[in-house]
C-alpha cells in the first residue's frame, strides 16, 4: 500500500525551465474526439503520454536542450515526484495560481477548482530560468 510506504522523492535540478501540462474540465471534448480517433481504452493516459512525448520531441529539436520527462504515474524512485510541491514551486502560469489546502491535502485552482490534475512535466535540462515578472 503506497500511503503507508516512505517515498523518495527524485531530485528535480534548480533554476531550470520546468513546463507543467494538466487538464480541467475542458479536456473532455477534446478528449472524446482523441477516443474517436485512436478507439483508447484510457484516452486521458494515453494523450498525456502521447502529448509529453511530442512536445518533448519537438522542443528538444528546436531548444537543443535534453529534456527529462515526468509524470505522474512514475512510480520509479528515480522519476517519482510530488506534483503538488513541483507545482507550488512554479513561480508562473497555472500552477501559481494554486493554493495548497494542507488539511485537505488537494491544491485549488483560483478558477478551476479542486477540478484540474497535472498530468506530466517537462525539465529542460540545458535551458537555465530566472523568472521576470514581465514574463507572464
Amino acid at each position: 500500500m503506497i500511503r503507508d510506504q516512505q517515498l523518495e522523492l527524485a531530485e528535480l535540478p534548480e533554476g531550470k525551465l520546468v513546463v507543467a501540462a494538466g487538464n480541467s474540465s475542458a479536456m473532455w471534448g477534446r478528449l472524446q474526439e482523441y477516443q474517436r480517433e485512436t478507439g483508447s481504452a484510457n484516452p486521458v493516459d494515453d494523450h498525456a503520454r502521447e502529448s509529453a512525448g511530442t512536445i518533448s520531441k519537438h522542443m528538444a529539436e528546436t531548444q537543443g536542450s535534453k529534456i527529462m520527462i515526468r509524470r505522474t504515474k512514475d512510480l520509479e524512485p528515480d522519476k517519482l515526484v510530488s506534483f503538488t510541491r513541483l507545482i507550488q514551486a512554479l513561480p508562473l502560469g497555472f500552477g501559481s495560481q494554486c493554493y495548497f489546502h494542507g488539511q485537505a491535502g488537494f491544491l485549488f485552482h483560483q478558477k478551476f477548482g479542486n477540478w484540474h490534475a497535472w498530468r506530466f512535466a517537462l525539465i529542460f535540462e540545458d535551458i537555465d530560468f530566472e523568472p521576470s515578472p514581465d514574463a507572464y
